[in-house]
């Protein structure tokens, strides 16, 4: 049964890289100023995603334009993409 109510939904584009030390950095594609290293892959995604929908869910409720980066850019050759659609 449906409210009436749609949830937004947002593609965050995540560009990561494993790191001959060891662990992953990443970056969100999409969205400027979200980057972490983390030691695995999991815990970098979870990472992102918490921060891109803190960032997001905030800008929705101060009535702020998102300023997305359309395109973004293409990831360098050692980066891998990850494409993760979030609700908000």
């Amino acid at each position: 049964m449906s409210d009436g109510l749609s949830v937004p939904v947002f593609n965050c584009v995540i560009y990561l890289r494993r790191l001959p030390e060891g662990g992953v950095s990443g970056r969100v594609a999409n969205l400027a100023g979200l980057e972490h290293t983390a030691p695995n892959e999991r815990d970098l995604l979870s990472h992102l995603l918490r921060h891109f929908k803190e960032r997001v869910t905030t800008l929705i409720s101060s009535g702020e334009k998102i300023p997305w980066i359309e395109p973004p850019p293409a990831p360098d050759t050692d980066e891998e993409t990850r494409l993760v659609p979030m609700h908000l």
